[in-house]
């Protein structure tokens, strides 16, 4: 199973706070097996499998104890189904399941027959990867796995899934696919290599890894967009089959090479076991991110070996109790605890600029007062074995304090009827009585008469009184016409009648027949008179020439509000 972890850093530094330490790689467990081709991690038990149908589980990832197959089969990957059973898979579409935390197994099928090659579900997303181009996806809403035909015959190998339902999957010929919506569509990616792809990781959502046979490592930092080739001091044609992600730590393991970084790709540490006949099929990073590798020893004794971890990693995600930049001297920093390595987290040191690192305790908070100006603010930890991390940095600005703005609240909201206040006794045209429609695009609207504003409102109780100074800011629109559906309409000096639809489009009425269809046998008292003068308001459309051209009801529903109407 290919998990991918991901641990965001906000402003990560590739500077060390102490000269980097590489670890080392510690045989744990040889011989269990002939072959050991997958290490798994669940709850705190470990499992091993491989070939000849053996399956092993242990407490320490060192002591193991065989479970019962009945099985002579070649298991290549573990994995964790929906129902929490774990599950082995390998050659010709061989399945056990496990129930009892790999005591006994009992045979499955997911209906394939080539060899299964890796078994990923995380969350609701999910892949197995087979011979023959075999591509079966998760369907959670269902809890089955679908076969997924994606035209190709080339052996996939891997597979790795984010948390959004994105995937990628691997395979001969340097062949990728991706998918955006956890299986259900796939694309092809363009990888630049005809080598076979054994294994795929991301650290995160841009930056990822494959690796494969002559000693292919290729990294993509666009989400799987583009990928080029990494050269790595030592490896040269070793046939790599794994790789895998934590945080910033990454491993490969291959034939003959262990490969680790600490900084997501940027510095590599390579183990070589040029001398031996070792292979490494599996490197898997447990819960509690300590790495391990599986492989054999010329294909008849099995290998377990275990990565004394540096130290710890960076403290990660350093957050601000402001939002930056800020007007307050004094602010507080939190960060996301270190990953432990081997040894427990001793201690924080904090810099606050080109000072000296103050050790303030197993904390991760921290308050800072500065004056105006830039800053800079970093953090590294220590452990019980006196081991440090690498550090993480984030700049940040003080600035001058602001006066304090009085926002001003407005006489009235884009959506009220307005009005100027009258004072005293005024004329019925004074233009204090004149009423208009706010409109959402700022702009005042006035209604040509009442006729048309009683369309729209059934009183003027909802009328806002504003200051002359905000109505002269407010420039004019459109005038309002008549809503859509509610009446029909006819100019003075024009028989022609015509149905209103939205926007102020006039469609005139064929016949007395198509009236009393739309607006029933008393269609004549429901006909407004418009002066010539608003003409222009409006916009002509096609003649209704059956009651079926047009829907009172629907006309109506679509100029629920003024607004909706320009």
């Amino acid at each position: 199973m290919r998990i991918l972890n991901i641990f965001t850093f906000v402003f990560l530094m590739s500077l060390f706070a102490q000269p980097a330490h590489a670890g080392q790689w510690t045989s744990v467990s040889e011989g269990d097996l002939q072959t050991a081709r997958s290490f798994f991690e669940d709850s705190g038990t470990y499992y091993l499998t491989g070939n000849t149908g053996k399956s092993l589980y242990s407490a320490d990832g060192q002591t193991w104890q065989q479970g019962q197959t009945g099985s002579s089969d070649f298991y290549f990957d573990h994995g964790k189904l929906a129902d929490g059973n774990i599950v082995i898979v390998g050659n010709s579409g061989a399945v056990q399941s496990s129930v009892d935390s790999g005591l006994t197994w009992q045979s499955m099928s997911f209906g394939i027959t080539d060899n299964i090659n890796s078994i990923e579900l995380n969350g609701d997303t999910g892949f197995i990867t087979a011979d023959n181009g075999t591509l079966y996806h998760y369907i959670s809403a269902y809890g089955t796995w679908v076969v997924k035909d994606i035209g190709i015959s080339q052996n996939l190998y891997d597979s790795t899934t984010k948390d959004d339902g994105t995937g990628f999957i691997v395979g001969q010929d340097g062949k990728m696919y991706y998918t955006t919506n956890k299986g259900n569509t796939w694309a092809s990616a363009t990888t630049g290599t005809l080598e076979v792809l054994h294994g795929i990781t991301f650290l995160d959502n841009s930056t990822g890894f494959t690796v494969g046979t002559k000693g292919t490592v290729l990294k993509t930092t666009d989400g799987g967009i583009t990928w080029a080739s990494v050269a790595i001091e030592g490896v040269l044609d070793q046939q790599l089959y794994s790789i895998e992600s934590s945080g910033n730590s990454i491993a490969i393991g291959g034939e003959k090479i262990l490969i680790t970084s600490s900084d997501s790709g940027g510095t590599w540490t390579v183990t070589d076991y040029g001398s031996t006949n070792y292979t490494f099929y599996n490197v898997y990073f447990d819960s509690g991110a300590t790495l391990w590798a599986a492989g054999s020893d010329f294909g008849v004794s099995s290998l377990v070996y275990k990565h004394t971890l540096a130290g710890p990693s960076a403290p990660g995600n350093i957050q601000v109790s402001e939002t930056l930049p800020t007007e307050k001297t004094t602010l507080t920093f939190n960060w996301d605890a270190s990953v432990i390595g081997d040894a427990e987290i001793s201690t924080y040191y904090v810099k606050v600029n080109e000072g000296e690192y103050v050790d303030v305790g197993n904390v991760t908070s921290y308050e800072v007062t500065e004056v105006v100006g830039e800053h800079a603010f970093s953090v590294y930890s220590k452990d019980t074995n006196e081991k440090t991390s690498d550090f993480t940095s984030i700049n940040f600005e003080i600035v001058e304090p602001q006066p304090e703005v009085v926002e001003e609240v407005p006489e009235a909201e884009k959506g009220d009827l307005i009005k100027i206040e009258c004072s005293g006794e005024t004329e019925v045209n004074d233009p204090c009585r004149a009423v208009y429609y706010y409109g959402a695009d700022g702009a005042r609207h006035a209604f040509p008469n009442e006729k048309v504003f009683f369309g729209w409102y059934s009183n003027f109780d909802d009328v806002v009184e504003v200051t002359p100074d905000f109505m002269s800011s407010v420039v004019f629109g459109k005038n309002v016409t008549y809503k859509s559906g509610e009446k029909m309409v006819k100019f003075q000096s024009v028989k022609t009648v015509y149905a209103v639809e939205k926007g102020g489009v006039l469609r005139a009425i064929a016949s007395e027949q198509v009236a009393i269809d739309l607006y029933g046998v008393e269609w004549n008292k429901n006909i407004d008179d418009i002066s010539d003068i608003f003409y222009g308001n409006y916009t002509f459309g096609e003649e209704i020439d059956e009651s079926s051209d047009y829907s009172v009801e629907n006309s109506q529903n679509s100029t629920l509000t003024i607004d909706d109407n320009f």
